[in-house]
């Protein structure tokens, strides 16, 4: 992925694509205008962890978006693809990143599956103070 993503986007010179865990980021200073975490925090054995990191990275006014699976009971049809948790409620997402130090702006459900489970994915915006 991270190749992939580097030589898609090698043609813009304010972008540097970099691997690394989002529990434990490499970065020692605020340096980010914008932290995306799309489904990533299904795979997190701390997502509060993770988001608290992702505002640690991010400078004043910067944004955090977020994507994740919301709160289900499907764990055979996720276990396959690696996931350590079953998806998060609004609530929980909105109080990670409260305590992370960010201001949340929109926490929602944006979308449902139309097949069976009917997954549905919760969107967070925040912004860094």
């Amino acid at each position: 992925v991270v190749l992939a993503a580097s030589e898609r986007l090698r043609k813009l010179e304010h972008v540097e694509v970099r691997e690394g865990d989002m529990q434990a980021l490499p970065f020692d200073k605020p340096s980010f205008d914008l932290v995306l975490l799309m489904h990533a925090l299904t795979y997190a054995d701390k997502p509060a962890l993770a988001i608290a990191e992702a505002a640690r990275v991010l400078r004043k006014g910067g944004q955090l978006l977020l994507t994740c699976l919301a709160k289900h009971e499907h764990a055979s049809a996720v276990t396959p693809f690696g996931h350590v948790n079953l998806g998060f409620t609004d609530k929980e997402l909105r109080r990670f990143a409260s305590k992370a130090g960010l201001t949340v702006q929109v926490c929602q459900v944006v979308t449902q599956e139309k097949r069976p489970p009917h997954f549905e994915v919760l969107a967070l915006q925040a912004r860094k103070e």
